[in-house]
This record gives structure tokens, sequence and C-alpha cells, in this order.
């Protein structure tokens, strides 16, 4: 008898403890930190769970992400050379936007 209660009081810890662990994790929210970005989209890639989000459908210019994206397909390029130059000539110069700007 004191075998069996002793399973039944064990059951019903665990399966409490089992459903109080998965209403914690739901009702997780990240904080310690300030996010001063006008947009940003947090997403998990195991689900596609969207986990932080702010003007997500707002259109913004990607800036950096850009940057960072011409260099990695230059990169990732077959025909690139790494001894190799770039020249930018006069007439590239007249069609690119703020060439002979610095943008820091």
């Amino acid at each position: 008898m004191l075998k069996k209660t002793f399973s039944i009081i064990f059951t019903f810890i665990l399966v409490f403890s089992v459903i109080g662990a998965s209403l914690t994790a739901r009702a997780y929210e990240i904080t310690g930190f300030d996010i001063t970005a006008k947009a940003g989209l947090l997403a998990s890639m195991d689900t596609g769970e969207i986990l932080y989000s702010n003007n997500a459908d707002e259109k913004m210019y990607p800036a950096s992400l850009t940057k960072i994206m011409t260099v990695t397909l230059m990169l990732e390029s077959e025909k690139y050379d790494p001894a190799g130059k770039i020249a930018m000539t006069k007439e590239v110069q007249r069609l690119v936007p703020l060439s002979g700007t610095a943008l820091i």
C-alpha cells in the first residue's frame, strides 16, 4: 500500500513539474537589454517562431547588410581573384549615387 501511495504522489509531482516547465517556457520574455534599432526581427531557426519583432513590416534600407552580402557574394564567386584589383572608373562613379562621399 505504501508503495502504491508513493507511486501516485510521485506521478502527480512529475506531471505537474512537466506542465509547469512548459508554461514557464511559453511565458518567457526577453529582458535585460535595450534595443535602439528602428526595426528588427528575431526568429527561431528551429521552429520559425517569431521571438521578437519591431516594425517588421516597415520598408527600410538594409544599411550594412547590403555591404556584408556584397562581400560575401564576391568571396563565394568563382571569378574572385584575391590578388586582383577592382577598377572604379569615372563612368562607374557617375552611375553609382554617393560614390564620391564617405558613408560612415
